[in-house]
């Protein structure tokens, strides 16, 4: 950063040399250092005669590349620099062409006229209007005076320094300017089409009807970032030093992990966003949807045998309910890796597990393993009861032992 009190000649030029060796830039052709970066170089100049702007000044976009100096790198770079700009619907484009060459194809006009369909925040500008070719003149002018309505915000003819004026100590730009626009047939411009101060002022009018446009979006984007701010800067919590202060933010945590707990169980969910951010705390209706569930598969599932035996192959097979896949042969056998495979196809076919939700790897070692539960088979009880009544029967007479109902019932 460097303060200058006086804007002179050599002391712009002694902080340009400065900027370019704090940016890395080139200062001579075949030094290595690039021509061009991505920093910013932001000049401030205050004074009561100053105009209340703010300027940035890109480089020209260019398609042959100058050996020493520019490579294709560079043209890419300057062309993604300069529609970034162009792009923020908030910036007033300057597209400056010279007036000496072909405006048709002066690729800055066309991509302002894509990015600015309407000319609401384009104001074209002419410089080099004195090396116009004599006869063309016409033709500039009749441009530039052209009604705003067909053009957006029209043109500005602007004429600086040449490089010989420029060694001249006693030309003074605002004054050859003027003495440009009184020669014929310059003169037929119109005093706000003319000039660098119909310039500032056009930008001045052009920039307050922008702020007074884009105010209420900016200020609304404001707020939204400002309260974006506090809500990161709120999560992070008070200053935390010390041991009361650490103290203090954990009992913080846990009295807010209790409320979310406590709103969880009541179903109170509309207290907080977070129960609709993440559907899995919504603890009392997990709770409720797995108990009436379990009392599903309870019932449907709970017995190893069907309670009454089927008559028909169609209804085992109509009911998923009901297991009648045979099991494979190999499972009782020696079995392969194919074989594998088949019995856990078998098994997930007619199992259900008991773990409906991804475990939780931080309580993982205070939880039963889940395991697979069979459906019930098809052949009935009353076959299997009988079975196992004559495999556990004693001395009884017309009657069994009360201990069959304990074996029954394991």
């Amino acid at each position: 950063m460097s303060d200058i009190e006086v804007l002179s000649e050599g002391g712009f030029e002694d902080m340009m040399n400065e900027v370019h060796e704090a940016m890395g830039l080139s200062t001579s052709i075949n030094d290595g250092l690039p021509t061009f970066s991505h920093d910013v170089l932001r000049l401030e100049i205050h004074g009561p005669q100053e105009n209340h702007l703010s300027v940035i000044d890109v480089p020209g976009i260019f398609k042959t590349t100058t050996p020493g100096l520019t490579t294709k790198s560079d043209i890419v770079l300057v062309r993604d620099m300069v529609l970034n700009y162009m792009r923020n619907p908030r910036s007033i484009m300057l597209a400056v062409v010279p007036a000496n060459v072909d405006i048709a194809t002066q690729e800055i006009i066309e991509i302002a006229r894509e990015l600015d369909p309407d000319g609401q925040r384009t104001l074209r500008i002419l410089t080099k209007p004195d090396l116009v070719d004599e006869g063309a003149e016409d033709k500039i002018i009749e441009l530039v005076e052209r009604k705003p309505e067909t053009q957006g915000l029209g043109w500005v003819v602007v004429k600086n320094l040449g490089q010989k004026d420029l060694q001249d100590k006693s030309k003074i730009r605002d004054i050859e300017e003027d003495k440009f626009r009184n020669s014929p047939p310059w003169s037929r411009l119109s005093k706000e089409n003319y000039g660098i101060e119909a310039l500032g002022l056009r930008l001045q009018a052009l920039l307050a009807s922008n702020v007074r446009r884009e105010f209420p979006k900016v200020r609304s984007e404001v707020s939204k970032r400002l309260k974006e701010c506090k809500k990161a800067l709120e999560s992070l919590g008070d200053e935390r030093e010390s041991p009361e202060q650490q103290g203090r933010y954990l009992l913080e945590v846990v009295s807010k992990f209790q409320r979310i707990t406590e709103n969880a169980l009541r179903t109170n969910y509309g207290s907080q966003d977070s129960f609709d951010e993440y559907p899995s705390l919504r603890l009392a209706t997990l709770v409720a949807n797995r108990n009436a569930q379990f009392s599903e598969e309870i019932s449907t599932q709970g017995h190893v045998y069907c309670f009454k035996a089927h008559d028909h192959d169609d209804d085992l097979e109509n009911d998923p309910k009901i297991s009648v896949t045979s099991t494979p042969s190999s499972v009782n056998s020696q079995v392969g890796e194919d074989d594998y495979e088949e019995k856990e196809a078998y098994d997930e076919l007619n199992s259900l597990p008991s773990r409906k939700i991804e475990v939780c790897h931080d309580i993982e070692d205070i939880l039963h393993d889940g395991v697979q539960i069979e459906h019930s088979k098809a052949q009935g009880i009353l076959p299997w009861i009988e079975n196992l009544y004559l495999e556990s029967r004693g001395f009884e007479l017309g009657t069994f032992s009360s201990s069959l109902l304990s074996t029954v019932m394991k």
